[in-house]
């Protein structure tokens, strides 16, 4: 849809893209582009998965800020992977919990783009989508409502006033939602 649009869209994920096919399914769903570690600067910090989130995040500072130097309308999917075991990160904020500690790595790293962003052009206009595919089993049982309860976090300048809504949804409603919030067509979904 975001392409139907006139926006070039691309996908980022800082791993291996043949995992998974995780290349075949953005180019199935869509993307123009698809950005995996082996397209990224050599050099950047890498751990069992790939280049960690932060280096990669601001890979896409530096993209968001050349897209909208061109004035172009723009689509970016971006998928972690520093959240994950084995929760080695570059960051040590919390030592003591490893997995607590890769969830604030990627905390911080995001915080930090949003800030870089606060500051730009491309601020005004921006809609950052921020939600996961499942919970985290970190060894004790979860019942499944909590496992599978998700966020599902908004936030730009093109969020008006702050606002939560308890209303529970589906990650199939996603699309639906985000097309609507930007006024696209999304009577399909």
């Amino acid at each position: 849809k975001f392409k139907e649009a006139g926006y070039e869209t691309m996908a980022v994920h800082g791993g291996d893209l043949t995992i998974f096919h995780k290349g075949e399914y953005y180019y199935t769903m869509g993307h123009d582009r698809v950005v995996g570690d082996k397209d990224l600067p050599k050099g950047l910090p890498t751990g069992k998965w790939g280049i960690h989130d932060g280096a990669v995040l601001d890979w896409i500072y530096d993209d968001i800020m050349e897209k909208t130097s061109r004035g172009v309308k723009w689509y970016t999917t971006f998928q972690t992977l520093s959240s994950h075991e084995p929760w080695e990160v570059p960051y040590a904020r919390l030592q003591d919990d490893p997995i607590a500690n890769s969830f604030a790595y990627m905390d911080d790293a995001l915080g930090r783009l949003v800030e870089r962003l606060r500051n730009t052009p491309a601020w005004d206009n921006l809609l950052i989508v921020v939600t996961g595919d499942h919970g985290c089993n970190t060894g004790q049982f979860l019942a499944h409502d909590k496992y599978a309860h998700i966020p599902l976090l908004m936030i730009g300048g093109a969020v008006k006033q702050p606002r939560c809504i308890d209303t529970i949804m589906s990650q199939t409603d996603t699309a639906s939602t985000i097309l609507g919030q930007m006024e696209l067509p999304h009577e399909e979904f």
